[in-house]
């Protein structure tokens, strides 16, 4: 085949996948017909994380918050973890409150702990840590979580609420009173407040 102009002499022959049509690849890269008609030449896409990524993890935090409110809880889970590394201590903690949700206990303490790890003084993933270790009846890990949260935020009621649970379930009662009483003075009318009430009068059993 003889090319008038050097610059354009054949680079290549590719056959196409579409019928008996042939194609030439100029020294540019390009691809042409022998008709004349140019032929886009579209890579395949090798990795679609490409796309995924496009995301800036902020906006992949709120789509997980938003599947989390719609009750939609593996979706979430699987969003939060596209926010990840970024958004950090959140993005674990709420990954943490999905799996707990799905009784996935285990997984709960993972990202709970994953999020006290991206950030010490986050009393909310320490609280819900204890509740998690309560779960499967780690007692003493619970109640290590939970005097670490109240350590970071002395008022927080519920972690002085779990935290007399847990001593209570371990024999300490004198310790359950101190904690019920704190729960009382920092939130007297929740809706836990009278079972609190019934559980001093009885003397912390039950």
């Amino acid at each position: 085949m003889l090319v008038a102009d050097d610059n354009l002499a054949l680079a290549g022959l590719v056959h196409a996948g579409f019928g008996r049509l042939h194609a030439i690849r100029l020294a540019d890269g390009s691809l042409q017909q022998l008709g004349g008609q140019r032929i886009f030449n579209f890579a395949p896409v090798v990795n679609c994380s490409a796309v995924v990524d496009m995301r800036a993890p902020a906006e992949w935090f709120e789509l997980g918050v938003k599947a989390e409110n719609e009750q939609r809880l593996k979706d979430a889970i699987r969003i939060y973890r596209l926010a990840l590394p970024e958004c950090g201590a959140p993005a674990w903690f709420n990954l943490g409150n999905c799996h707990a949700d799905l009784g996935n206990t285990s997984l709960a303490i993972e990202a709970f702990m994953r999020a006290v790890d991206c950030d010490s003084h986050y009393a909310a993933a320490w609280n819900n840590l204890g509740i998690a270790f309560g779960v499967l009846r780690r007692h003493s890990e619970a109640q290590v979580a939970l005097e670490r949260a109240l350590e970071i935020v002395p008022h927080y009621a519920d972690a002085h609420y779990n935290l007399a649970d847990t001593l209570a379930v371990t024999g300490d009662i004198d310790g359950a009173r101190k904690h019920w009483r704190s729960y009382l003075s920092f939130d007297p009318n929740s809706r836990w407040a009278e079972h609190v009430r019934q559980r001093l009068r009885e003397g912390g059993a039950g």
